[in-house]
């Protein structure tokens, strides 16, 4: 009977090894597991990374944009001031490590299509690029999904991970630099052409 558990155990801990996928993009320097059942949506601009859930309804975004010189602290409180601009307003923050890096995450929610979003917007400061990772889900189905954006945030890696010193060098606004990126769900899918959340 014990050995019969025993392989029972080997098998689903080689299961659950193989069913997580590891996508890396060496361009923007990072890698992540993509949960089982999820799917890599193919950016048309190659710059930004989608994945989604098996059933749709949940989706895992990294934007990645040069850091122009800007702290951690400012190109938070620019992506507070872009939230802000378009009727977004993050109720939770808090810092976090990832891949042994400093990084604030954002807490909000935004209407859209008549439905309610749940969204976590992480940014992390790497060298000279910063990254955006964002997770989203309707409010009633976030919690059923929150496993497998812990999962994807754990396995976050920078390849390169450096802090980068403060430039002086003139540069776009923070507010000029994030009206470039939105990792928000309606231009989310605005840019890829993916409905997520829909029955």
């Amino acid at each position: 009977m014990k050995k019969i558990y025993l392989l029972f155990l080997i098998f689903i801990l080689l299961a659950n090894n193989a069913s997580a996928k590891v996508f890396t993009n060496y361009g923007n320097d990072f890698s992540v597991e993509q949960p089982a059942g999820w799917a890599v949506v193919q950016e048309p601009d190659g710059r930004d990374q989608t994945f989604t859930s098996q059933t749709g309804k949940a989706w895992a975004r990294v934007v990645v944009a040069p850091s122009e010189g800007m702290t951690l602290s400012e190109i938070v409180e620019a992506r507070k001031e872009y939230l802000n601009s378009i009727d977004i307003y993050p109720y939770g923050e808090k810092e976090i490590t990832i891949s042994g890096t400093k990084g604030v995450e954002l807490i909000f929610t935004e209407w859209y299509n008549q439905r309610d979003y749940k969204e976590t917007q992480t940014l992390v400061l790497s060298g000279n690029k910063y990254y955006i990772i964002t997770f989203g889900a309707r409010v009633n189905d976030y919690t059923f999904y929150s496993e497998d954006f812990d999962s994807i945030l754990n396995s976050f890696k920078l390849l390169r991970a450096t802090q980068s010193p403060k430039v002086t060098s003139p540069g776009p606004t923070p507010v000029e630099t994030n009206k470039e990126i939105s990792a928000s769900v309606s231009l989310h899918r605005e840019k890829t052409n993916v409905v997520v959340g829909e029955e």
